[in-house]
């Protein structure tokens, strides 16, 4: 059964109002209050009904941005010899192992190959 205009709306507000308040306790205070994985399933299913309803998209919504804009305070940039990857929504061994062969990255012109332990 499809939800009614003004349930997609709260249900929308209602996903934005929890993911920043993870964020703040993940990023802020680091403190997590969900797991890693339980906390992607809400912002895919913001990113989703966002998607589906235009009409509801915000730029301050948190799926348009990326962490927290205070986690940079006090940290001094540094440069990395070799590029800095993330292993997004891989939650385990297996879903690793998974992406293991396809993970050779090009970055300017050179060809870094992932260490493995």
């Amino acid at each position: 059964m499809e939800q009614s205009a003004a349930g997609v709306r709260d249900r929308i507000l209602a996903l934005r109002a929890e993911v920043e308040a993870h964020n703040i306790s993940y990023y802020q205070e680091a403190k997590p209050t969900i797991s890693d994985e339980a906390f992607d399933a809400k912002l895919r299913e913001l990113e989703r009904l966002e998607a589906e309803h235009p009409e509801w998209q915000d730029s301050s919504s948190p799926t348009q941005r990326v962490g927290s804009d205070q986690t940079n305070k006090g940290f001094e940039k540094v440069a990395h010899s070799a590029p800095m990857l993330s292993l997004t929504n891989s939650y385990n061994q297996e879903d690793i192992e998974n992406g293991r062969t396809a993970w050779t990255v090009c970055w300017k012109g050179k060809k870094w190959n992932l260490c493995w332990s």
